[in-house]
């Protein structure tokens, strides 16, 4: 089964039931210099590959945006030494 994407290149599209575990896709993706350049120092400080940072950080996408459509908020905080949020920051994730 062949989909167009947004730049209309053919993509091939195996259901996902049929998607053996080692299903890959390969891209190119363009980043600015100050964006590459902190994939390049998380990479170092994870001591991860610099694919695994996008791997990871896909997967914190889509789990905030699974959140937020369950009606969470998406954010960080910090807590005093009594346990009350001190400081929080919500995300715009997806929208």
């Amino acid at each position: 089964m062949a989909k167009f994407a947004k730049s209309h290149e053919p993509i091939d599209v195996v259901p996902a039931a049929d998607q053996p575990e080692t299903f890959r896709v390969r891209m190119t993706v363009d980043l600015t210099g100050p964006l590459a350049q902190e994939l390049e120092s998380a990479a170092q400080r994870l001591g991860r590959t610099k694919t695994d940072v996008v791997r990871e950080g896909l997967n914190y996408v889509f789990k905030a945006m699974k959140a937020r459509n369950d009606g969470f908020l998406v954010g960080a905080w910090k807590e005093d030494e009594e346990g009350r949020v001190q400081r929080a920051r919500e995300f715009a994730i997806g929208s």
